[in-house]
Parts: C-alpha cells; sequence; structure tokens
C-alpha cells in the first residue's frame, strides 16, 4: 500500500484526523506550546538554533515531541 492510499482509508480518516486549530508554535509569556500532525511519525524533535537556517550547525536546544490526539504530536 502506498502512502496515497493509505491516508485515503476510513480508518485513517477516523483515526487521524486532526481538526484543532492549534497548529504550529503557539507563544505565551510563561510557555511556548508546539503542536504538529504527522500520524506516520515514530520520533519527533524540534530543533532550536541560533540562526534559524536549517544548514548552520548551530542547534542550541533539541526538544523531544510527545504523541498525542489524532496523530498529533505536542511539546510544552
Amino acid at each position: 500500500m502506498t502512502m496515497t492510499e493509505l491516508y485515503s482509508t476510513e480508518e485513517f480518516e477516523r483515526k487521524y484526523t486532526y481538526s484543532g486549530s492549534d497548529l504550529g508554535a503557539r507563544w505565551t509569556r510563561e510557555k511556548t506550546i508546539f503542536r504538529l500532525w504527522a500520524p506516520t511519525a515514530t520520533d519527533v524533535k524540534i530543533n532550536l538554533s541560533e540562526s534559524g537556517h536549517p544548514e548552520a550547525e548551530d542547534i542550541i536546544e533539541q526538544i523531544e515531541m510527545t504523541p498525542d490526539v489524532n496523530g498529533s504530536w505536542i511539546a510544552i
């Protein structure tokens, strides 16, 4: 089965449809919450870097995300 066929199944849609409106980074003075939708991932990490350029080797922190609802991942 191809990935396209997998994503198109009723079972996949029932289990992994995420209807929240909070994907991405949500910042407050107290904390930043990161959420992404990656239902086929087995491990997700956020790399925070000094420059923000993916080619640069200046990562200052790596944050592990944890699986959450409907195939989403979260880090607080």
